[in-house]
């Protein structure tokens, strides 16, 4: 029996690709990014470093985003709460936290961080030239700590790093404590995304959702056989 402790549940999604955003919305929120930096052009310093620009908060009270703020919710309706709810998914709905924008230039990245005080993460990718294609890539680490007997780069399954390359209208959602970086972009042209942080309301109330056994976290004993596909090698995972 396989147990899949400890993991990491990620989401990603296209919004151009599910018709949750159109291109033409896309450049709007491109052009509203480049009105939010000659507004305020000094912005702030997080994990951003190099050169790059970071936004204050404030983007999901801007109009101009309403549409990416409706297509991360969809997501979240449609696969994160389904995933970790099951059956119970509608009773739970989003609640929007802080969103920023970032501006990468030229040899801008941002320094390993996680997202203390919310529960899922995201970004979402605005503007990603084909100029940039193969540099600035996400990283996610895994957080585990590994000893050289582990040999952590033999497959897939025991790496410490996953690469994500990003397209345009990408989201990507991720456990807000999970550790992540950008590399530094190699090309002379800007890369823009929006990243923010979000939490979660329960329809009913507190004692309700305490008391509530399908939600309850599982012991060792209650996790289910994880099959693998003679095929592929992968696992099959029980719907």
């Amino acid at each position: 029996m396989y147990l899949p402790m400890f993991s990491w549940h990620v989401f990603k999604a296209n919004l151009l690709d599910l018709g949750l955003v159109s291109q033409e919305q896309l450049d709007a929120m491109k052009k509203e990014c480049y009105t939010m930096r000659k507004e305020n052009p000094i912005g702030r310093n997080r994990s951003n470093n190099g050169a790059g620009w970071q936004s204050v908060d404030g983007v999901n009270g801007r109009p101009m985003f309403q549409s990416l703020l409706n297509g991360v919710e969809e997501v979240f309706n449609k696969e994160v709460f389904p995933f970790h709810c099951g059956e119970h998914h509608e009773d739970f709905t989003l609640e929007h936290g802080n969103y920023w924008v970032n501006i990468n230039y030229q040899h801008g990245y941002n320094n390993v961080h996680t997202h203390p005080g919310c529960w899922y993460s995201g970004v979402a990718y605005i503007s990603v030239p084909e100029e940039t294609r193969g540099s600035g890539v996400l990283q996610f680490l895994s957080g585990q700590g590994k000893h050289f007997s582990n040999f952590i780069h033999a497959t897939a399954r025991t790496r410490d790093n996953f690469v994500i390359e990003p397209r345009e209208g990408d989201v990507l959602l991720f456990p807000s404590a999970m550790q992540h970086y950008v590399e530094p972009l190699e090309t002379d042209f800007d890369r823009i995304s929006i990243a923010f942080n979000n939490s979660f309301s329960w329809r009913g109330n507190t004692q309700e959702l305490n008391n509530h056994p399908e939600l309850e976290a599982r012991k060792v004993d209650d996790i289910l056989a994880l099959e693998v596909c003679p095929e592929s090698g992968n696992l099959n995972f029980p719907k």
